[in-house]
Parts: C-alpha cells; structure tokens; sequence
C-alpha cells in the first residue's frame, strides 16, 4: 500500500544567543583536539618504538662487534685478583679501570 505524501510541513528551528554559541564553539573545539591528539598519538607510537628498537639493535650489534675483535683483551684484564688491587672500597675497580684503558 502506497505511502501519502505529507500535506503539511513543520519546520524546527534552534536558536542559541550568544554565550551558549561560545560554550558550544569551546566544546567543538575542544573535541577537535582529542580527536587529532589520539589520532597523532596512535600514529607515532609505533614509530618511535620501531626507532627505540633499530637503535638499541645497532648498540646492541656494535658492543658484541667490540667484543669479538677484543675479545682476548678484556678476558685478561677481567683475571685481576683483589690482592692485585689498589682499590680502597672496591679494590678490583681501580686496576680493571685501568686494564680497559689500554684497549683504546
């Protein structure tokens, strides 16, 4: 069965003075903010810890580099005895200090 077609038209109209456009206005603009901050935040996440993860990977590829070319350095510098030691409070620091000193 086929619908009437309406015979009347009402038309609702809002009406906001003043203030309430500025509260109004506050509020859309504070919602554009939250909205392009989460959006802002979900996008960089990811990168930043992509980022974190590529450097601490070349820190990490550099110090085990370091290690297998001086390996044999640091095995005899690491061999110190307390006895060897001048140290006062941690008598193995002062001489092992030393011994890494001689790698560079």
């Amino acid at each position: 069965m086929p619908k009437a077609k309406p015979d009347m038209v009402h038309v609702v109209r809002i009406e906001l003075q003043e203030k309430e456009r500025d509260v109004l206005e506050q509020y859309m603009e504070a919602k554009t903010t939250e909205t392009l901050s989460t959006a802002i935040n979900k996008a960089v996440f990811p990168v930043v810890v992509l980022a974190l993860g590529g450097v601490a990977y070349f820190i990490g590829d550099g110090i085990y580099d370091y290690a297998q070319k001086h390996g044999d350095k640091v095995k005899g510098v690491a061999t110190i005895t307390a006895e060897e030691s001048t140290g006062f409070l941690f008598p193995t620091l002062k001489p092992a200090w030393e011994g890494f000193k001689s790698l560079f």
